[in-house]
């Protein structure tokens, strides 16, 4: 949350809200922990939209699953050429 950020940002109108303390810090605590402005936030949940920070963690769970099915793929292949050399080295052994 530096400077240029705020230069950047275009946003002017405002809307006051009434809660609790612990709600409060409960929210600001989350923003600062995943690096985030507090509107970011609340516009992000109001609007059903996906935050950043979540947005790269199902990314990078979805690669890491790739990378498991990769695997996966490769020991199928591995047995399958396994079975088919010792099915066509019994044919030849039985001509």
């Amino acid at each position: 949350m530096t400077d240029i950020k705020r230069e950047s940002r275009t946003k002017t109108a405002r809307i006051t809200l009434r809660l609790e303390q612990q709600l409060k810090e409960k929210w600001l605590k989350h923003c600062e922990s995943s690096k985030i402005y507090i509107s970011d936030y609340i516009i992000n949940t109001v609007e059903g939209k996906m935050l950043e920070n979540d947005r790269k963690q199902i990314m990078a769970f979805i690669e890491t699953q790739g990378n498991i099915f990769a695997k996966i793929e490769n020991n199928i292949n591995q047995i399958a050429r396994y079975i088919n050399t010792v099915n066509r080295q019994q044919k030849v052994d039985t001509i």
